[in-house]
Formats: structure tokens, C-alpha cells, sequence
């Protein structure tokens, strides 16, 4: 072998790749070709947008000209009428007579367009001069007559497509401003067009209306393809105002449309024009390019494929070579050849060695090897190595090298000599193998295992670990210890050796049965000795561990010393027994406890309502023969008596903490104090509170009830002892603690001392004496206690009081209640007839709430919601459309078994049903709602039922019968199964019945009706007696409305009218009067209303009605009681009894005074008659308001266009005339 690399081998460095002559061939005609195609494309491109502009430009002149030439001919029409009008205005006298009219109307039709005519229409509507010829142009409709005759137009058009028509319309007024009739101008609809229609059905010139209404267009529009393309263009364009001017175009699937706005009348001048010829003509130009380019590119690509075919050949030659070169330089082991001789230099290396060593070619060639070993000279492979050379010996050892970089790594040499063909050594190769993993994994598993003896010698519980034969392969420290042996001494015995035979025979046991187990774990507790004497309870836990190939290697073991829990658990279970025998003794207390609170609540608070109402029956009829004294003691007992009798409701609240009456859930505690601040809003208002309540309070598991009152209970409490002269601020904060949720009330009140901290969860504890603070806020719940109405209902009632006229609700009430008599829900109408603008949160009221199940229609039954409970219907105003009316009818109709729904009812005070009844296409599936259960049964068992067809084609009207039986049925089992976990003798009925009917009671209308007609008529004489178990369980399921019959007559023993806790009405006016003098001071809003009635809001006005209607006052009784105690009907406002009350003012009826203060305003300035009509609404309105605001104005003026059209018809002084209202309307003691 020569001392240069070996002959043809290849290039050491990276590959260098060169573009040969037919790929660079290749690549520049691609090029060209594609550049030419992009071109053309963007060429071909730029001609289509440009045809489709000149269409639109086309479009937009055709349809200016077009609107130009109609604002032409309507101004010439419109001039015509104008002079026919003011020709007839000024010879209003003379206008029955024809003659002086006909000679003006031919004379004005020879200005009109062709085919125009003039008629003269009186105010009647009738004819009363026409040069027309044709019957078609005297027509004038009635609403059209009624709006110019009532002033609302004065101009007005109208149209035919049938005759191709189009009527101008003009009123006609004498000097004072009366209606004399209406001149009317028709011509041909055509006329508006102006140049005939241009030629082909692509193009199409119309006029239509804002709404789509096409008023004219070509001769032959109506039919083909003009009449599509006409349709097209008036949806592509679309309605709604534009400038007079503008110009819209708009383009949609092969449509172009130019739209203009005429400036006389409001029409839409409309030019289309298909795009399909235009396109046609682009793509056939597109068609031709594509195919001349499609020829170049073929014989491009011919040409191409013979030259690849050429270069291929050739390639796989050079390829061939190559792959026998590359075999030696394309080994992953690294491959070095050093020259025999003086200090071996490196002849050759390939790619291997240079990416394992970092070094190239160059850098190591004439070199020796031993550069690579760095520092380390010394190892006891590198003196192997020497010697084999030295021998010329093969060799295999393992040396640390170092690469260019510094890094060390670990080769395994093979190093063999290489002789010629006559034995001389010319050469070593050596190949290297990198092992830097191998080397370090294993030093890694020796460092491994040297952690895991110290880790398990510093572990205090003995752990150890054997073969499969039992013989202990290792331990820790621990486990040496307590045998009384070192590790060493333990490593290779077996159990019966460290042990005792008993012990060691359950150890061993215990490892032959754990490497039964499925699971290879086992836990067993046993006691042993310890080479000090000491007996211990040891928990074992042993586990098997496999080897690579899946066979058993062993197992390993833990020892727990479980004697001190062992006590420590024995001492727990004493502790608990006493616990449950305390707890079980509190259980017992606690219900004692709430048993004598009941007791306490019935018993006790019965006597003292009688004492309570036999000593304001004594002071009432006494009053004139006690003295101060006997006042006193009489106030003294009943005072006593009120105390006692919350003392007995607080100890009946405390009996109750700790009994939850439902099960714990998510509940939002934003609503909860949204709730709570509801409750008290009349005592946050009077004290102007200010509440800060954090954004984003979470949701907290708890019953919603008990939380609600702990918030109100606190925050009552906070603005209740605030500091005199002090605006209470309320601040709520939150905190996410461990195990809990924090919840924290501050305020700037009067505090609680350090000294009485350990009073504040006491029982009856209060730190301040009754004549500072009544300590009772005045609730929903506290109002409930008084008068027996449930919370939810006063508090709903004060929400409609609030937001609702009185007059609507009377008038709302009465055709239901005369309709439907007693069953007419009034206290639920009423609650449901307030503000309905809140669409969102009246629906998720709707849905959330139980009770009242009455939605307002079109506001919520139209919006896609479906609330199966719904049973109840109130329409509160018409609708015209019967899909609207059967979509509202149509969501009661939903089927809801919770509830046992079989019917729902309809209230209708404004006779909706009746008026769409003639095209209703829903009707009652059940004629008669009312008919009784014994009916029932006994149509159905009837062999007639079963013949006679029934309400479907494939049924009889015993299908009929059962489903009206099944749903009846349903809808009381279903009831009393709700019903049956607090009613224990109505729960032990159902267990009686199903054992009796053998089927679960809430599931037997769902048997029967899987019985069909004939099975379940069989099963219904089976059980006789069905009817009165049924009638059984609805008397043990009771109810609220559960009727009381009596049999004897009637006979009226008294009729007395009483108000409240007053018998009499003076003592009833004497009591408002006392109040408002006490209150007058304390609520703002009462302050308003007597001392400044001017500035008083809408808002203070229904704060001053809630306050008074919850201490018993409303407007109406004070009416009847001022009635009946003066015999003076005095139709009063409760401003005027507020005033009356607190300053003696006159009292007037509220409507004299609003009349009085009109005379004010019409004296200011000359209005005119129309403008005097607008006053008298306004006046009316405030009749109905009693406070009339800008707000309200807009709300009430609403269809006429609000407040700003109310202002401008008053000449822009509306606001002039709300002052001088507010002014002059309590002027009297203003």
C-alpha cells in the first residue's frame, strides 16, 4: 500500500451540488412558459373587469337619465294639479258648479303626459268634475280619502299595473284651512319612462317604490325573462331612504343594477343589466388564448421529456460508480488508516470519524492518534495498545479520547495490521466504536445503587428484599437493627434464620401465597420479638418485582410498627362512643326544643292575639271615658304584648337553626344579596345606604333561603344602628379560604364594644334599649307575619303597585273577572300587568319562578323560548296576525307531566278570541275541561266508546276517554308522590295502592295507557273501587283551594266596611293624617310632595305610594273614607290627601285642578285649533299621571312621532308648557 489515500476514494468534504445543463434548460423554459401564462391571465383579467365596468357606467347614466326624465314628468303632473287646486281654492264658492271647472280640466289635461286626465273628487268622496274617459281613473279608495280629509297627507300616489296606470293626488283647501276635496291627475304609467325600452331582455329600465313595488316599467316587462331580471334588480337594489341624487350600485350573480332617487315623489329609477352576454363574449376570448397556449406548452413539454430521458441514463452510470467509491467512507463506526513505520501517521478517515471527533480530514491527516487522548497518557489500555503495535498484533480495548472541542467520549478500538502481497506491514486500520452511553449508563447504575443503600439505610422503617429462594439479598440499617445483626450478617441468610420457626413459617407462607395473587401485593399485621425483648405490632407490606423476561427475581418488604396507633386508634373509638351518646342526648334536647317552640307558637301566641284584640277593642270603644292613665296601661299591656309575642316568634326562629328544610346547592351569592337588598330597599332608600357589593362573588354550596336571611339580617342591622346624622356605607368582601368561603359585612355604624363580643351569638342578646331602635325592619317577611299573605306575594304586589296605573289594572280586571268568575287569578294578573320592556328578565323570571304560571304574550311567548308549564294565557292587546296568534296559543299546548298539565286556560279581557275565531285553525281538543272522573270511567268501560270513531282518523273515542282519563289520573299521583315524604299516612296509602293495583301509583296512567282502550277498561272493572281510592288519596293530599261544602241557605248577618286596623273612616283619616305628620320629616320623598310638588319625579311619587301602602293607605281608600265620613265625592289625587294632610290645603278633584291650569296656559299666547287639541291630550294624560315628565311625554306620544314631533307641534314651547303645568297645578299652597 502506498503512503498517499487509497485510490479513488471519494471527496472527504461536504457533497457539492451543481446544476447541470438541462435542468438549468429545464428550469428557464418553465419559467418563460409560466411568466407568458401570467401575463395573458392578468391581460385576460383586466379586459373582464374593464366590460363589467363599462356595464355599470352604462347602468348608472341609463338610470340617471331615467330619474331625471321622471322628476321632469312629475313636476309637470304636480304643477298641473297645483294650478287646478288653487284655481279651486280661490272659486271655493262657485265649486258646485261644473261649469266652471270642466273647461280648467281639459285645458290642464293638455299639459298632462299621454293619456292624462283630471278628476275632481268633492270632500265626500264623490266625483264632481272629470274630463277622464276612462272609469279606471275615477277611482279614489276610502283610506286615502280619510287621510287627506283628516290632514295627515296632503299629496299622495298611487298606481295600477293592471291598467298600467299612475294617479297624482293633491288636497284641496279653502282659505281658512277646510277640506274641499282632492284633485287627481292619471296618465299612462309609461309616460315616466321617457325613450323607448332598450333592445334584448338584458337590459331593463324600471321605477319602483322604497319597497319593492315596481310602479312601471317596459311594455313587455311583465313576461319572460325581463320580468326576472326586473325582479332581480329590485331585490339586488333593496329598500330604504336615499339621497335625492345618489347613486347605488350593486352587483349580485351575474346582475348588475344602477339605482337613483327621484327628487319629487320617492322612487327608485332602476337600470339592469345582465351580465351573461357580456361574459360570454370574454370567455370565448379567454377559450382562444387558452388554446394557443396549451398548444406551446405540448410541445414544450415533449421536447423536455426526451432530454429527461438522456439525463436519466446518464445519472444512473455516474450513480453506479459512485455507490462502489462511497461503500468503505459510508460506515457509521468511525475508520482510520495510519501508515506502518515511524510514529504511525493517519493516512485516511472517513465521514464517521470526523463527525465523532469534530475533527476534518485535513486536521488529523500526518498526525498520530495519540493527539486524541489529551491529558489522560496514562491508561491502562493505551499500554495494551502499544504493545500490540509493537508485536503487529490485532487488538480490542477501550479508550477515553477527547473531541475538538474538549468534550470526552469513550471509543472501543479494533486496531489490525494490513501487509502487502509479500507479507511486509504497511498499514494499521483501526475502526472506532463510540460506547460514551454504554460507559455512563453503567457508571450511572453503580451510583444508582450506591443512593439507594444510603436512601434506604436513612428510611426508619425496616425494609429489606430476597430472591425468589428466601435468601435475604439486602436490607437497611432499620431492619438489621431489630434482629440484632448488621446488614452483612443479614445478606444471604433466610427468615428462619433471623426469627423464630412460628414467625419465620408465616413469613414464609406469606411469600408463597403472594406470589399466587393476581395483584402481587400483600398487607397482614402480626406481633414479633425484638432483639431487645420487646414485642411490637408490625405491619407487613411485601410486593413481588419481576426481571426483564417475566419470571419472578423476588420480592420486597416493609415493616410498620403500628403499636403506638394501635392505642391511639382504641382511645378514638372510646371517644367517639361518648360523642354519638352526646350527640344522640343534644338530638333528643333539640327536638324537645323545637316541640315546645311549636307549642310555644300556637299556644302561647293564641292568648296573646286575644289580649291584643280585647285591648284595642277597649281603647277604641272606651276612648272618650279613659283618662291619660288608663291610656298608658293600656299601651304598657300591649306593648307587653308585642314583645311577648316576638320574644315567642325569635325563640320558634332559634328552634329552627340547624334544621335545613332543603338540600344544599350552587347558589350564585350575587343573587342572594341582589335578593336581600330587594327585600330591604325601603329602608335602604329612606336611609340613603350606600351598598358596595364586590363584581365578582362566587358560587357557594348552601340553602338559598337561610343565606338570603343572614345577608338581610346583616345588613339590616347596619343601616338599623347606624350612628345619628350618618349616611350608612355597607361594604360586603369575600375571601377563598382553605376548607371554606369568608364572607365579611362592614359598616360605619355604631359598632359592637370589645366587652360584648361574647354576646353576639348569644340567644335574645341586644345591645340597646327598645326606645333607640325597633329592632324589627319592616320586610316582605315581617309584612307576611302581620297580615298572613306569603312574602313572595306582598313583595311581587309591591313591585306591581310600583310600576303599574291603577286604571290599567282596573280595567284590565274586570273582563276576565266577569268571563271566568271566580276562577279568574286577579292577585296573578295583577302582578304580571307592569312594565313589559325587560323582555330578557321577565323571561328568566318566567322560567325561574314557580308561582304565577302567567306569561304576557308577544313579548315572551314569541320568542323561541318553550316553557312547558305554562297553563295560563292573558292577552293584554290585540295582534292582526293569526300565525301570531296560534304561534302564542301554541306554546301552552306543550305537555308537561311534572305538573300534571291537561288543559290551560285563556284570559281574554280585549276579545282576541273571539274576533280571529272565524279563521282560527286551532281548536280545543277537550270540549269539556270540567268533566268529572265517574264520567270518564264510565265512557270508557261503555261498549259504545269503543265504536264510535274518535278525534283522530285511526282511533275511537275510547282512545279519546283514556288519554283524558290518564292525564287526569297523572296529574293527581303524580301529586301525591311529590307530596307523600312529609305526609306519612299519604305515603302508606301509596305503598296500600301498589300493592293493590300491582303497579307504582305515579306510574298508572302511563300503564293504562300502554293497556290500550279494551285492556284498560278491563283493568277499571277489575277495580271497582278505583274511583274512590282515587278520591281517597285527593283527600289526603288536601289543598289550599279544597272546597268547604255547606247545605244550608245563605243569610246576610252584617255588612260593615272597615279600614284596616280602623273601624271607623274618621279614624282612618285622623291615623293618615298622624302619619304623614310623622313621616314628613323622615322620607324625602314626602317632603317633595309637600313643600316643593313642582319638582317632584315619577320615582318619589312611587316611593311615597309604596310607603304608604305598606303602613295600610292607598288612594282609594282614602277616597272612600272621606266619601263616607263628609258624604263628598271628591275624586282627589293622594298628592292632594298628602297636602290636605300635612298643610290643610283645599281638597279639589285632581282633574279640576289640571283644567285650571290649562286655563293658564291657553291664556299665554293665541294657540290654534290644532294646537289646542294637542294640549288637551297632554292635559288628558296628566289627568291619568299625576306627574307628567319629558320622559313620559316621548313614552305617551310615542305613535305620534314623541316628544320632539309634541314640540314641534306646539311651536317648539312644549317645555314652556310643562313648567307653566307644574307651576300653576298646586299653585294653591305652592
Amino acid at each position: 500500500m502506498t503512503d498517499g489515500p487509497p485510490k479513488g476514494r471519494r471527496r472527504t468534504g461536504p457533497p457539492l451540488h451543481v446544476l447541470s445543463p438541462l435542468a438549468g434548460a429545464t428550469i428557464f423554459a418553465g419559467a418563460t412558459i409560466g411568466l407568458v401564462i401570467a401575463l395573458l391571465v392578468v391581460g385576460l383579467w383586466k379586459d373582464r373587469m374593464d366590460r363589467l365596468a363599462q356595464v355599470r357606467s352604462e347602468a348608472e347614466t341609463r338610470a340617471i337619465l331615467l330619474a331625471q326624465h321622471a322628476d321632469g314628468v312629475l313636476r309637470q303632473v304636480d304643477i298641473a294639479l297645483a294650478a287646478a287646486a288653487f284655481n279651486l281654492e280661490e272659486h271655493a264658492p262657485e265649486g258646485t258648479r261644473a261649469e266652471l271647472r270642466d273647461p280648467l280640466q281639459r285645458f290642464m289635461a293638455r299639459h298632462l303626459p299621454t293619456g292624462g286626465c283630471l278628476v275632481i273628487f268633492g270632500p265626500d268622496g264623490g266625483i264632481r268634475s272629470s274630463a277622464c274617459p276612462r272609469t279606471a281613473d275615477l277611482a279614489l279608495d276610502a283610506a286615502t280619502l280619510r287621510d287627506h280629509a283628516g290632514g295627515r297627507i296632503t299629496g299622495s300616489m298611487g298606481h295600477d299595473h293592471v291598467l298600467g296606470l299612475i294617479a297624482l293626488r293633491r288636497s284641496i283647501l279653502d282659505r281658512r284651512g277646510r277640506f274641499l276635496g282632492i284633485a287627481q291627475a292619471s296618465f299612462q304609467a309609461v309616460a315616466l319612462l321617457g325613450y323607448g325600452h332598450t333592445a334584448g331582455v338584458e337590459h331593463v329600465e324600471i321605477l319602483a317604490l322604497a319597497d319593492g313595488d315596481i310602479v312601471v316599467g317596459p311594455s313587455d316587462m311583465f313576461a319572460g325573462q325581463r320580468q326576472d331580471v326586473a325582479d332581480d334588480a329590485v331585490a339586488l337594489i333593496g329598500g330604504g331612504s336615499r339621497g335625492a341624487g345618489a347613486i347605488q350600485v350593486a352587483e349580485r350573480d351575474g346582475l348588475i343594477a344602477a339605482a337613483a332617487q327621484t327628487r319629487v315623489l320617492p322612487l327608485l329609477a332602476i337600470a339592469a343589466t345582465r351580465t351573461g352576454e357580456t361574459l360570454a363574449a370574454w370567455w370565448r376570448t379567454v377559450t382562444i388564448a387558452a388554446l394557443i397556449v396549451g398548444v406551446l406548452a405540448a410541445g414544450a413539454l415533449l421536447l423536455l421529456a426526451r432530454l429527461f430521458h438522456i439525463e436519466r441514463s446518464r445519472s444512473d452510470a455516474i450513480s453506479e460508480l459512485r455507490l462502489k467509491d462511497h461503500a468503505l467512507a459510508q460506515s457509521s463506526n468511525g475508520i482510520l488508516i495510519c501508515r506502518a513505520g515511524t510514529d504511525t501517521p493517519i493516512a485516511w478517515v472517513n465521514h464517521a470519524f470526523e463527525r465523532n471527533t469534530g475533527y476534518t480530514s485535513a486536521e488529523v491527516v500526518g498526525r498520530n492518534p495519540r493527539f486524541m487522548h489529551g491529558a489522560e497518557i496514562a491508561q491502562p489500555a493505551l499500554e495494551e495498545i502499544r504493545r500490540a503495535l509493537r508485536d503487529s498484533m490485532p487488538v480490542v480495548a477501550t479508550v477515553r479520547n477527547f473531541r475538538k472541542d474538549g468534550s470526552p467520549f469513550y471509543n472501543q478500538v479494533s486496531i489490525a495490521p494490513v501487509c502487502d502481497d509479500d507479507g511486509r506491514l504497511t498499514h494499521f486500520i483501526g475502526i472506532q466504536h463510540d460506547v460514551t452511553d454504554r460507559i455512563l449508563a453503567e457508571r450511572a447504575l453503580e451510583d444508582r445503587a450506591r443512593f439507594e443503600h444510603t436512601l434506604l439505610d436513612t428510611i426508619p422503617s425496616p425494609i429489606y428484599y430476597k430472591d425468589a429462594a428466601g435468601f435475604y439479598l439486602g436490607c437497611n440499617r432499620a431492619f438489621a437493627a431489630i434482629h440484632g445483626r448488621t446488614v452483612d450478617e443479614v445478606v444471604g441468610r433466610r427468615a428462619a434464620d433471623l426469627m423464630g420457626p412460628a414467625l419465620a413459617g408465616l413469613d414464609d407462607n406469606a411469600d408463597t401465597c403472594l406470589a399466587a395473587l393476581e395483584d402481587p401485593f400483600q398487607v397482614y399485621e402480626t406481633q414479633i420479638d425484638f432483639a431487645d425483648g420487646s414485642r411490637h405490632d408490625i405491619l407487613f407490606s411485601k410486593a413481588l418485582y419481576r426481571q426483564s423476561d417475566g419470571s419472578v427475581g423476588g420480592l420486597v418488604g416493609v415493616m410498620s410498627d403500628t403499636t403506638d396507633r394501635s392505642r391511639h386508634e382504641q382511645q378514638i373509638a372510646e371517644a367517639r362512643d361518648r360523642m354519638a351518646r352526646q350527640a344522640e342526648e343534644l338530638r333528643r334536647s333539640n327536638a324537645e326544643l323545637e316541640q315546645f317552640a311549636y307549642v310555644a307558637s300556637h299556644d302561647l301566641r293564641e292568648p296573646l292575639r286575644m289580649v291584643t284584640s280585647y285591648l284595642s277593642l277597649l281603647q277604641r270603644r272606651y276612648e272618650d271615658r279613659l283618662d291619660d292613665d288608663a291610656r298608658d296601661f293600656i299601651g304598657f299591656a300591649r306593648d307587653g304584648a308585642t314583645r311577648m309575642d316576638r320574644l315567642i316568634l325569635d325563640l320558634l326562629d332559634y328552634s329552627r337553626v340547624g334544621r335545613r328544610s332543603k338540600a344544599m346547592a350552587p347558589i350564585p351569592v350575587a343573587e342572594v344579596i341582589a335578593a336581600a337588598r330587594h327585600n330591604l330597599q325601603v329602608a335602604l332608600a329612606e336611609s340613603a345606604a350606600i351598598l358596595r357589593v364586590p363584581s365578582d362573588l362566587p358560587v357557594v354550596p348552601a340553602d338559598d333561603n337561610e343565606l338570603t336571611r343572614l345577608f338581610q339580617n346583616l345588613i339590616g342591622n347596619a343601616v338599623k344602628y347606624r350612628s345619628p346624622g350618618t349616611v350608612p356605607e355597607i361594604s360586603i368582601d369575600w375571601a377563598d379560604e382553605p376548607g371554606c368561603w369568608r364572607f365579611g359585612v362592614t359598616d360605619n355604624g355604631l359598632g359592637i364594644a370589645a366587652e360584648h363580643f361574647d354576646r353576639i351569638f348569644m340567644v335574645f342578646q341586644r345591645l340597646h334599649g327598645r326606645g333607640d331602635y325597633d329592632g324589627t325592619p319592616k320586610t316582605p317577611e315581617w309584612a307576611a307575619e302581620i297580615c298572613g299573605v306569603s312574602a313572595d306575594d306582598i313583595r311581587k304586589l309591591a313591585e306591581m303597585y310600583a310600576t303599574t296605573k291603577p286604571a290599567a289594572l282596573k280595567a284590565s280586571w274586570a273582563p276576565g273577572r266577569n268571563a271566568y268568575g271566580e276562577q279568574y287569578n286577579e292577585a296573578a294578573v295583577r302582578i304580571i300587568t307592569g312594565q313589559s320592556d325587560k323582555v330578557e328578565q321577565l323571561i328568566r323570571r318566567y322560567k325561574n319562578e314557580p308561582n304565577p304560571n302567567i306569561a304576557i304574550t308577544v313579548d315572551l311567548l314569541t320568542t323561541s323560548i318553550d316553557v312547558p308549564r305554562i297553563c295560563n294565557l292573558v292577552f293584554m292587546r290585540r295582534v292582526r296576525s293569526r300565525i301570531l296568534y296560534e304561534q302564542m296559543k301554541g306554546r301552552a299546548t306543550r305537555r308537561c307531566d311534572d305538573i300534571g298539565k291537561t288543559v290551560f286556560r285563556i284570559y281574554d279581557p280585549v276579545d282576541l278570541y273571539a274576533s280571529l275565531e272565524a279563521v282560527d285553525t286551532m281548536k280545543p281538543l277537550v270540549k269539556n275541561p270540567n268533566i268529572s272522573l265517574e264520567q270518564l270511567v264510565s265512557e270508557l268501560t261503555s261498549g259504545a266508546s269503543h265504536e264510535a270513531p274518535g278525534s283522530q282518523d285511526d282511533s275511537s273515542h275510547a282512545h279519546d276517554v283514556l288519554d283524558h282519563l290518564s292525564q287526569r289520573v297523572m296529574r293527581i299521583l303524580r301529586k301525591a308522590q311529590h307530596k307523600a315524604e312529609d305526609k306519612p299516612t299519604l305515603k302508606k296509602k301509596l305503598d296500600e295502592l301498589q300493592d293493590v293495583w300491582g303497579v307504582e301509583p305515579a306510574q298508572l296512567h302511563k300503564h293504562l295507557h300502554d293497556l290500550g282502550p279494551q285492556q284498560a277498561a278491563n283493568f277499571v272493572r277489575q277495580h271497582s273501587q278505583l274511583l274512590n281510592q282515587l278520591a281517597a288519596v285527593s283527600a289526603l293530599l288536601g289543598s289550599e283551594n279544597y272546597p268547604v261544602i255547606s247545605t244550608h241557605s245563605d243569610e246576610l248577618l252584617v255588612r260593615e266596611q272597615n279600614y284596616g286596623q280602623n273601624q271607623k273612616p274618621a279614624d282612618y283619616l285622623e291615623s293618615f293624617n298622624d302619619f304623614i305628620r310623622t313621616q314628613l320629616n323622615q322620607s324625602a320623598a314626602l317632603g317633595v310632595v309637600v313643600n316643593r310638588p313642582k319638582d317632584l319625579t315619577r320615582e318619589q311619587l312611587r316611593e311615597v305610594r309604596l310607603l304608604l301602602d305598606q303602613h295600610g293607605f292607598s288612594e282609594a281608600s282614602l277616597q272612600s273614607a272621606w266619601r263616607n265620613q263628609t258624604n263628598q265625592e271628591i275624586a282627589a289625587s293622594i298628592i292632594g290627601y298628602i297636602r290636605q294632610a300635612a298643610i290643610g290645603e283645599a281638597l279639589l278633584p285632581f282633574d279640576q285642578r289640571v283644567a285650571k291650569a290649562m286655563q293658564t296656559i291657553y291664556a299665554q299666547q293665541p294657540w290654534t285649533p290644532v294646537q289646542r287639541k294637542w294640549l288637551d291630550r297632554l292635559a288628558k294624560q296628566l289627568v291619568h299621571e299625576v306627574v307628567i315628565d319629558p320622559q313620559q311625554v316621548n313614552d305617551a306620544f310615542r305613535n305620534d312621532g314623541g316628544l320632539k314631533a309634541l314640540d314641534r307641534n306646539l311651536g317648539g314651547n312644549l317645555e314652556r308648557v310643562l313648567e307653566a303645568l307644574n307651576d300653576n297645578l298646586w299653585s294653591a299652597a305652592g
